[in-house]
């Protein structure tokens, strides 16, 4: 009897011992203090990025700016300072400042923070959530109105009007008591009857999800054409594919073909992703 309550005693011990070891291994070790080294290979990164991000956002202003002046003179048009312009304006321009736009977005976000970025940042907001959707909207109104001609106002919104409000959607919140915003408004409710715009219209693209009209499919197919479009301007672009001058060699002149053509590749990739879809 003495010997079976030992044995019991010695049991317990022994399970108790097991269970404190097992609870021990189970505690996770805390993490390793980031190295010196480590903390400085991040910060020379982020330093990396931060400095193409400003990159990019000097370049794609630039070429929106050119993208706007391309459109200038459908916007005189429409608002009626000079009818003998010419508004045959190419989509692909259109398409392509729209592009850049939700590109520059991207630039934007990684350099919030930067107090050199600040300028460029609010020129960024003026173009992209004001200038850009009210050139846009403005050429596809036109478009809309052209076709009309002098038939009277339709009583449900034609196929094009979706991508009206969409660009106007891009308007940014501080810009909604703007005059010529105003003008565009009423002309696309005359145009697009029974369509809703956005209610809070702001430059990353919140767009209304209460009018009844939306196809999603062809807003994704909208989105790739606008992604091809914007590819092929991107390549036609692209300089010494095919040729080259006597001051420079066939080898620099392809490396330099391929390099451009690579980046809008890259560029088209993620516009193509953006658009959703399979």
């Amino acid at each position: 009897m003495r010997r079976q309550v030992t044995y019991i005693r010695n049991m317990g011990r022994y399970r108790f011992f097991c269970w404190a070891l097992a609870l021990a291994a189970c505690r996770k070790a805390p993490p390793p203090a980031p190295t010196g080294a480590a903390a400085q290979a991040a910060a020379a990164v982020d330093d990396v990025v931060k400095a193409q991000a400003l990159k990019d956002l000097q370049n794609d202003i630039v070429l929106i700016k050119a993208q706007l002046a391309a459109l200038t003179p459908i916007m005189l048009a429409g608002a009626g300072k000079s009818p003998t312009i010419n508004v045959n304006i190419r989509p692909v321009q259109v398409n392509t400042a729209i592009y850049l736009c939700d590109r520059l977005a991207i630039a934007s976000r990684e350099l919030a923070g930067e107090a050199r970025a600040q300028a460029l940042l609010g020129e960024a907001d003026s173009l992209c959530s004001y200038q850009v959707p009210l050139a846009a909207g403005e050429r596809r109104l036109v478009a809309v109105e052209t076709a009309r001609g002098a038939e009277a106002p339709p009583k449900t919104a034609p196929p094009d009007c979706g991508a009206i409000r969409d660009v106007l959607a891009r308007v940014g919140a501080k810009y909604k008591s703007d005059a010529k915003l105003a003008d565009l408004v009423k002309r696309f409710k005359t145009e697009c009857p029974r369509m809703r715009l956005a209610s809070s219209a702001r430059a990353e693209r919140t767009y209304s999800s209460s009018a009844p009209t939306v196809d999603l499919s062809a807003q994704r197919d909208a989105c790739r054409k606008r992604c091809d479009d914007a590819s092929f301007d991107c390549r036609s672009r692209c300089q010494y594919c095919g040729s080259c001058t006597t001051d420079k060699t066939w080898e620099w002149c392809n490396a330099t073909c391929n390099n451009c053509r690579q980046g809008c590749e890259q560029n088209e990739r993620f516009c193509q992703a953006s658009c959703g879809g399979s």
